[in-house]
């Protein structure tokens, strides 16, 4: 017999593997990185008009949790980005893959956040990255969408760094 290869297939060994080795979270924002900052290129080629309405929803969920300064809510609309990203890219194994990873990325997103907002003027900095990947996208600009998925993805990264050398 052929095992099936499901959802828990993919995350849960994922799942274990970071909860017993941390010093793996960069592996895994690394890896973020290589699949979200082609997500995005793809995204700006691909994109349809509903694709774009839902991204520019998603800022404007961004603005609106930001400026309420909801945290949780700041997480939901960053994640809903990341996900409208996937799903624009109109990549079927990408956007599989990254939906079977949502619920780490949802975690990953706000435990990162929560631990990052201990540094004044993270807030802004993020708001302003999910801003600018969004804009690459609407504006069509593949190159400019990838660079600026990238420049979060490392900022997200080297925040992380800074946290736990500091922790």
């Amino acid at each position: 017999r052929v095992a099936e290869l499901g959802q828990k297939a993919l995350t849960d060994p994922l799942i274990a593997l970071l909860a017993d080795k941390p010093e793996l979270t960069d592996d895994y924002l690394e890896f973020r990185d290589v699949v979200e900052s082609q997500a995005a290129a793809m995204a700006a080629r691909r994109a349809t008009p509903i694709d774009l309405g839902m991204i520019r929803d998603c800022i404007d969920h961004i603005h609106r949790a930001h400026d309420d300064a909801n945290a949780e809510d700041e997480a939901a609309a960053d994640a809903g980005l990341h996900i409208a990203i996937y799903e624009a890219s109109h990549n079927l194994v990408l956007l599989q893959i990254m939906r079977a990873l949502e619920g780490g990325l949802r975690s990953d997103i706000a435990r990162n956040r929560n631990r990052m907002f201990t540094t004044p003027a993270i807030r802004e900095i993020l708001r302003d990255q999910h801003v600018a990947i969004a804009q690459a996208i609407l504006d069509r600009d593949p190159a400019a969408a990838e660079a600026a998925a990238h420049a979060h993805l490392s900022f997200v990264r080297q925040s992380e760094r800074d946290l736990r050398e500091r922790e």
